[in-house]
């Protein structure tokens, strides 16, 4: 119900979805990333598996070490991502 904060959190959001593209994009322009990788759609799942594990945390009562669990989870979306699927 507050379009000031709501437009704030959408260009951070916007911001860093674009940082990520360009990643995932550099990635597939030197063979480190999958060619079929979409950068945008990569770009969008990290932000959710972000967005879902704080999610997950705060409604967890903060019963778990949110560095370790998204150092995890990252890598689990990493062998998707990579060439090879090789792991980081």
């Amino acid at each position: 119900a507050n379009p000031a904060l709501r437009a704030a959190f959408l260009g951070l959001m916007r911001r860093f979805v674009a940082h990520l593209a360009g990643t995932a994009e550099a990635g597939r322009a030197d063979g480190s990333f999958r060619a079929d990788l979409d950068p945008h759609d990569a770009a969008f799942v990290v932000l959710a598996m972000m967005q879902g594990l704080i999610v997950r945390w705060s409604l967890a009562g903060r019963d778990f070490d949110l560095q370790a669990e998204g150092k995890r989870l990252v890598a689990v979306l990493l062998r998707g991502i990579l060439a090879g699927g090789h792991q980081p």
